[in-house]
């Protein structure tokens, strides 16, 4: 809620909000572009964006626990992430002994949740925490907003991504937040329609009008607006297509490989099960084999106990 703000604070705050919003799909998108290809490792540049970025979210309009005296100073979300994260991911980072700081905490806790595959569930958490939240938020926070669950279905794809990151001998402890790198994000297309016009006015303002007589002449005419927006969307559907095949293809593969291994773990266990029945066999033999030879130490027992009892029988006698 942004109830009391003045209507250009919440202005700002809403273009904030969106802006992140924006660049932290684009981050994703490039995340699952790269995880078809390979695992996402710690050298990765579209890896480092996206955790800034997460920052820059769960920083916007944080101002930690309030107290007595107001609110804490302090320029970190770890507080939250031990609140409301999994106890055990918690305990892993506490236990890096080289990170000495809450920022450096929570920057590892975040990689481990990449790797883990729980960063969506806890998004997803926050969503449904907001009482706990408007503790930590002022009123036009991204995390007090309805960006929030947008950002958790977004992140819903980061599961199916594999991370091979190192969480140590890297510098977390940093104090400084690095900014956001928009660069990679910027691409600008121009549409046939201002290729076109472009070429005309250059061509008229080239003087040439001969050239532009016969250009015009075998220049096709301009493209509706409903044509131009129609290929465009037809260009989109390809290169989600394209984006899917590989995807399937890259999945294919791993279930190949999973097949493989099972398949192996399989016949290992065969293999033992008919060694487990052979021993058993091999026992069972044993077993009759010692009873065999009890019986006969019985049966050549048995006349000597009895020739014992003759003799003294025999004696008996002779001592009385």
């Amino acid at each position: 809620m942004e109830l009391g703000l003045p209507s250009k604070l919440r202005l700002e705050l809403a273009i904030q909000r969106t802006n992140l919003l924006g660049v932290c799909r684009m981050c994703v998108k490039s995340l699952v572009d790269k995880a078809v290809i390979e695992p996402v490792s710690d050298d990765d540049e579209n890896l480092h964006n996206f955790c800034t970025v997460m920052e820059h979210i769960m920083l916007h309009r944080y101002e930690g626990q309030w107290s007595f005296f107001g609110p804490n100073d302090t320029k970190d979300f770890w507080i939250v992430i031990t609140r409301l994260a999994p106890p055990t991911s918690v305990g892993s980072v506490m236990d890096m002994e080289a990170i000495q700081s809450n920022v450096g905490r929570e920057r590892a806790w975040l990689r481990l949740a990449l790797v883990q595959k729980r960063l969506a569930h806890f998004i997803a958490t926050l969503v449904t925490q907001r009482d706990v939240l408007r503790q930590y938020y002022s009123a036009g926070a991204f995390m007090r907003s309805s960006e929030l669950a947008e950002l958790a279905e977004t992140f819903k794809c980061l599961d199916s991504i594999d991370f091979t990151l190192c969480l140590r001998g890297l510098d977390f402890d940093r104090a400084d937040l690095m900014p956001v790198n928009y660069s990679p994000y910027l691409c600008f297309r121009q549409s046939r329609e201002s290729v076109t016009e472009d070429t005309l006015e250059a061509e008229r303002l080239s003087g040439s009008k001969d050239n532009q007589s016969v250009n015009e002449d075998v220049a096709p005419p301009p493209e509706s607006s409903e044509l131009v927006k129609t290929k465009e969307l037809l260009r989109v559907e390809r290169e989600q297509k394209s984006y899917f095949e590989k995807l399937v293809g890259t999945r294919d593969h791993r279930l190949e490989q999973l097949t493989e291994v099972v398949e192996e773990k399989d016949k290992h266990t065969k293999d033992l099960e008919k060694i487990i029945l052979e021993l058993q066999e091999q026992s069972a033999k044993l077993r009759l084999a010692l009873k065999q030879a009890e019986s006969k130490i019985q049966a050549l027992t048995l006349p000597v106990q009895q020739q014992s009892k003759i003799q003294e029988l025999t004696l008996l006698p002779v001592q009385q």
